[in-house]
C-alpha cells in the first residue's frame, strides 16, 4: 500500500491515534506539508499552536532541546506536539528516545527524501509509521484531486475531472508539474466557481480557467463514444460545437483516436508490451495508453473498423451538402 492511501486509511480508521512518531518523507512535497498540518491539527489545534506545540528546524543541533520537549507534559491540550521540519538523521539520544516516548506526546518528524537505512527511518517505522510519499498513480491523483473540489463543495463528473488532471500535465511521462501544481489549479477552478455561485465544475470551467485544449476534449469524447455513454458523448460534442469548434476541426482527431485503437487491438494481437507500443503509436503518455487500451477492448476489431470507415466517409458527405456536420457526427455516435 502506498503512503497516501495508508495514511488516509489510518486517519480514518483512528489507527493514527495511537502512534507517538511519525516520519513524513518523500519525493511528494505537497503531502509532507499537507499531512504535517493534518496531524498537527489532529493532535495539537495546528502546527505552531500554543504553548503545548514546540517546532524545531533539523535535528542535527537540537537533539537535547527535542528530547526536553518530548519530556515536558502538555499543560492545556490532550498532547504535546514535537514538530521537527526537515529532519537529518538522528543521533543515539534520540533514536533511544523514539521507543519509549511518553504517553501524552505525539513526534512528528519531516524530511525529504530519506534512505531507510538511516536511525530516523528503522526507529520511526519500528515505534511509529513512517510515510514514505512517492508521486501519485492515476487513481490516487483522481481521489485527491475529488476530494479537493468535495471539501469545497463542487460536484466534479468523473471525464470533467479526468480532463482537468490531463490539463495539468501532472502524468505526463517524465513530467516535472507536482501537487502543489495540481493543487493551485483545483484552488483556480474553486475561486471560478464560487464566485460564479455555482456548486459544479464543468468543461467550459476548464476552459476559462486553464485554456481550451482540444485533444483531451476529443480524448475524452472517444472514451464516452466506447463506452456507450451515448448521451454524454453527443453532450460533449454540442458542447464543442456550440464554443465554435467545427467539425472539420474535430473530425481528423476523432478519426486519429480510431485509427490509434485499431494500432492497439493490432499490437495486443502481437503480445506487444505496454512500453513497445509507445514507440509504435502517435500516443505520448502512459495514462492516455492506459485508456486507449481499455476504450478498444470494449469495441470489437470489426466494429473498430466499420467506425472507421464511417468516419472517413462523413467529411466528403458534409463537404457535398448531403447532410449538415452537427447532424453527421451526432449519427455517427447514435449509430456506433
Amino acid at each position: 500500500m502506498n503512503a497516501f492511501r495508508e495514511i488516509e486509511q489510518d486517519l480514518k480508521n483512528g489507527a493514527a491515534d495511537g502512534k507517538r512518531v511519525f516520519l513524513l518523507c518523500g519525493k511528494e512535497a505537497f503531502l509532507v506539508h499537507h499531512y504535517e498540518n493534518v496531524l498537527a491539527g489532529r493532535f495539537g489545534g495546528g502546527a505552531g499552536a500554543g504553548l503545548d506545540t514546540s517546532v524545531f528546524y533539523g535535528t542535527d543541533k537540537n537533539e537535547d532541546d527535542i528530547a526536553a520537549a518530548c519530556e515536558t507534559f502538555p499543560m492545556f491540550a490532550p498532547y504535546r506536539l514535537v514538530l521537527v521540519k526537515g529532519a537529518g538523521d538522528v543521533g543515539k539520544k534520540l533514536a533511544g528516545l523514539l521507543g519509549g516516548l511518553p504517553e501524552q506526546t505525539k513526534l512528528i518528524f519531516t524530511a525529504g527524501a530519506a534512505k531507510k537505512t538511516m536511525a530516523l527511518y528503522k526507529e520511526a517505522a519500528k515505534h511509529g509509521a513512517v510515510y514514505d510519499f512517492d508521486r501519485l498513480g492515476e487513481t490516487d491523483l483522481e481521489n485527491f484531486a475529488a476530494k479537493r473540489f468535495k471539501r469545497a463543495g463542487l460536484a466534479i463528473m468523473p471525464t470533467v475531472l479526468t480532463d482537468f488532471l490531463a490539463r495539468t500535465g501532472y502524468l505526463d511521462r517524465d513530467a516535472q508539474v507536482d501537487l502543489f501544481k495540481v493543487d493551485g489549479e483545483a484552488t483556480k477552478l474553486i475561486c471560478y466557481c464560487k464566485a460564479e455561485s455555482r456548486n459544479e465544475i464543468t468543461r467550459a470551467d476548464l476552459d476559462a480557467c486553464m485554456g481550451v485544449n482540444l485533444q483531451t476534449d476529443v480524448f475524452a469524447l472517444v472514451d464516452a463514444i466506447s463506452a456507450g455513454r451515448k448521451a454524454e458523448a453527443v453532450r460533449m460534442l454540442e458542447y464543442r460545437l456550440e464554443s465554435g469548434e467545427s467539425a472539420f476541426a474535430l473530425l481528423p482527431r476523432i478519426i486519429d483516436q480510431f485509427e490509434t485503437m485499431v494500432g492497439v487491438k493490432e499490437l495486443e494481437a502481437k503480445k506487444a508490451s505496454p512500453q513497445r507500443m509507445l514507440e509504435l503509436l502517435p500516443v505520448r503518455y502512459d495514462w492516455q495508453l492506459k485508456k486507449l487500451r481499455a476504450a478498444a477492448a470494449r469495441l470489437a476489431s470489426g466494429t473498430l473498423y466499420g467506425a472507421l470507415h464511417k468516419l472517413y466517409n462523413i467529411e466528403p458527405d458534409i463537404r457535398s451538402g448531403n447532410i449538415p456536420e452537427r447532424l453527421a457526427l451526432t449519427l455517427f455516435i447514435a449509430e456506433l
